[in-house]
């Protein structure tokens, strides 16, 4: 049996590991959805596949020194919904 994944939330559609993409792949009947967890200095969690915020959002540096208020200032760059 064969299974189909939305690969960091079905990325080639979508903004990389975002809420768009989380919600725009239900109604597409994936198996699953894969998506990577980095954990931050003040102990939250990201999820974010690179250990850098420059290619996926808005953000620079590191995903370990993102405080809570630089995350709330950061969004997602990439697709947005076709």
């Amino acid at each position: 049996m064969s299974r189909i994944m939305a690969h960091r939330g079905a990325r080639n559609l979508w903004a990389e590991n975002s809420m768009l993409g989380f919600r725009n792949i239900l109604p597409h009947g994936f198996d699953a959805v894969e998506f990577d967890v980095h954990l931050t200095d003040a102990g939250e969690m990201v999820v974010i596949h690179d250990a850098t915020l420059d290619r996926t959002t808005t953000g620079s540096g590191p995903v370990r020194a993102l405080t809570p208020e630089a995350r709330a200032r950061c969004g997602s760059r990439g697709r947005t919904a076709r």
